[in-house]
Parts: C-alpha cells; structure tokens; sequence
C-alpha cells in the first residue's frame, strides 16, 4: 500500500477489508480510490465501488483496505 500513497493524483483499487454498515461498505468489495487530500499519509478517499459505480463519498484508513492493483492496469 506504501506506493499508492506516493500519488494523490493517481486511482488504485483497493479491497474492503472490515466491513462498515453505517457507510454501506462490505468487506471483500473492491473500490476505485485515491489517496485523501487532508491526511495522504493514512487515509483514502472511495470514489467508486467497480461492480455498479456508487460512489460511497468517504474516506477509510488504509488499515480498512488492501491494496489491489492501480486502477489503469488491467
């Protein structure tokens, strides 16, 4: 996860990893994210999950994720 937090600018896909039911999350969906603005060094911001395209409007902490893949590979 450390090289995603290089870029703010750059998508990656992450994996839920605790489950939030205020937020909607479940654990094992895969979001498109970038690192958040305020604190790039903790968290992130969800944009997108990638199954249906809502977009959750939050931020986790990179504890609560797994890094997948960056979201321009396939």
């Amino acid at each position: 996860m450390r090289s995603a937090q290089l870029r703010n600018d750059r998508e990656f896909i992450v994996r839920i990893l605790e489950p939030d039911a205020r937020l909607g999350l479940i654990a094992g969906e895969h979001y498109a994210a970038i690192s958040y603005w305020l604190d790039p060094g903790s968290k992130i911001t969800l944009l997108r999950r990638i199954s249906d395209g809502w977009a959750p409007e939050c931020n986790q902490y990179f504890n609560t994720v797994e890094f997948v893949r960056w979201a321009s590979q396939p």
